[in-house]
């Protein structure tokens, strides 16, 4: 059986809920700032309302599906 556990290519030496969700939030940003395509991103919900945030700030419709209690899927569109 393949393991499913997520792991980072890197770990994070500052573990702290805020970096973690800054580190989050700079990834939605730079994929906003180049125009990706944003569909079924994982994102944590403690995010959401920044991230809602962000996209309001490009003029861009977000929606973010619940996916257990702490993770959604974060969709964006123009």
């Amino acid at each position: 059986m393949k393991d499913t556990k997520s792991t980072l290519l890197v770990p994070f030496l500052d573990e702290t809920e805020s970096f973690t969700l800054g580190f989050e939030c700079g990834i939605i940003w730079s994929k906003l700032e180049k125009e990706e395509e944003i569909t079924n991103q994982l994102i944590h919900l403690k995010n959401k309302e920044q991230i809602m945030l962000l996209c309001a700030n490009f003029s861009l419709f977000a929606n973010v599906e619940r996916y257990c209690d702490e993770w959604g899927y974060l969709s964006v569109k123009k």
